[in-house]
């Protein structure tokens, strides 16, 4: 039984899973009721599921949504491969994207293709010009690069946020807790290392994910005061580790020296039949 201290206002925690796309719990989550949001995705352990469950539940109301990157993207297959274009002008894009729109609900966005099986992102120059358009009613950016780890901290030239963005997600991957600052968990360690204080090989805590958060250098790095600001705790696909999470999003409630719009637990583990939701 949870205690009343946990159910509040301002922190919305729950489990999504991805197979239940008709209750549109991410847009209550994050209070998208209106278009022309810009939603960018920075940290690791899981935002393009956290990006593509959102685009699904966007179009699932008819939006027009324009998933791109800032960086490198695991290039769509099948028939999304077939809502791609690969143009790095703005205006010749624009025209692309609306003939997209025409016969899809979602269309993907990118510069090019790369030899890796991924496509390369365009400037945030670029990205904002096209939001300025209002072609898409909303548009869904990965900004930040992880290599499929559990936790990042950002370089010096990282993250890569449009200025228009409106919604800032920043994701952490809950199984990053108890292991090691290393590059077989940390996508650049030296700077998780820099940020908490805490030395190459040592423990991630408590501690150390919330000054991830809220260091000036952490996970928000770059964010304005406009955009709003979501952390996401990933990868809670248990009661047992439901219980880890929630006590990890205590603990970062307690923080206040940056404005949290949001703390959501979420799990898109497609073996998992339920979505819990506390409030």
């Amino acid at each position: 039984m949870l205690s009343n201290d946990i159910i509040y206002k301002r922190v919305l925690f729950f489990l999504y899973n991805q197979k239940m796309w008709g209750s549109n719990m991410l847009l209550n989550a994050l209070n998208i009721i209106e278009n022309n949001e810009v939603i960018s995705l920075v940290g690791a352990g899981g935002k393009t599921s956290f990006m593509y469950a959102l685009a699904r539940e966007l179009s699932s109301l008819q939006r027009r949504v324009l998933i791109t990157t800032t960086t490198h993207l695991k290039k769509p297959t099948g028939k999304a491969y077939e809502l791609m274009i690969l143009e790095n002008c703005p205006k010749r894009a624009a025209n692309k994207i609306n003939q997209i729109f025409d016969a899809s609900n979602v269309a993907f966005w990118a510069d090019n293709e790369v030899s890796d099986g991924k496509i390369r992102g365009l400037s945030m120059e670029s990205i904002d010009i096209i939001a300025d358009m209002g072609i898409a009613d909303n548009i869904l950016i990965e900004a930040d690069g992880s290599k499929g780890l559990p936790i990042k901290a950002p370089a010096y030239n990282e993250p890569v946020i449009p200025k228009k963005t409106t919604i800032l997600i920043g994701v952490i991957g809950i199984d990053a807790l108890g292991r090691t600052i290393d590059d077989k968990t940390v996508h650049r360690p030296e700077f998780l290392s820099m940020i908490s204080g805490k030395p190459l090989g040592g423990i991630i805590d408590e501690a150390v994910i919330q000054n991830l958060i809220f260091s000036p250098y952490g996970l928000f790095k770059g964010a304005t005061e406009q955009m709003k600001k979501v952390v996401v705790i990933n990868k809670v696909d248990n009661n047992q580790i439901l219980d880890l999470a929630i006590k990890l999003a205590e603990s970062i409630k307690n923080v206040s020296n940056i404005e949290i719009f949001r703390i959501l637990l979420t799990s898109f583990n497609c073996e998992t039949s339920r979505i819990k939701v506390i409030l």
